[in-house]
């Protein structure tokens, strides 16, 4: 299957656990149209899994909503997570996140908007 060399897909999710569940599958997608190694592949679904369950109420949707971007540029894979002021504080996402494998970097950033989460990871077989 022919890969994009350069391509961006921005994602807009409501905070509850339909439209989580609903995410997790478009990065599932995405991570296996690029290729990336399965312990990479399973680290950032568990990490975006874990942060979406934890912001996420049980019942309902809440008001705000959580960004996502994925963007493949060269040989590496982009995830960048942004979520809503408020809801979580950077020390608490840091705890959530389990310690990450060998060719996955993952950076924490609190900010003003909310903090901003973000993982990359290298595209196999590029040149």
């Amino acid at each position: 299957m022919a890969r994009l060399s350069h391509s961006t897909t921005r994602l807009l999710v409501p905070l509850s656990r339909e439209f989580s569940t609903a995410l997790l599958n478009s990065v599932r997608f995405h991570l296996r149209l690029y290729g990336i190694a399965r312990p990479a592949a399973s680290y950032s679904l568990e990490a975006i899994g874990k942060v979406m369950e934890r912001i996420s109420p049980r019942n309902g949707s809440k008001a705000s909503a959580a960004q996502l971007i994925i963007r493949a540029s060269g040989r590496t894979l982009h995830m960048t997570l942004r979520l809503p002021a408020g809801l979580i504080a950077a020390s608490r996402l840091q705890a959530l996140l389990p310690s990450s494998p060998p060719g996955v970097q993952v950076k924490l950033k609190p900010g003003r908007g909310g903090p901003v989460l973000s993982f990359e990871a290298l595209i196999p077989g590029r040149d």
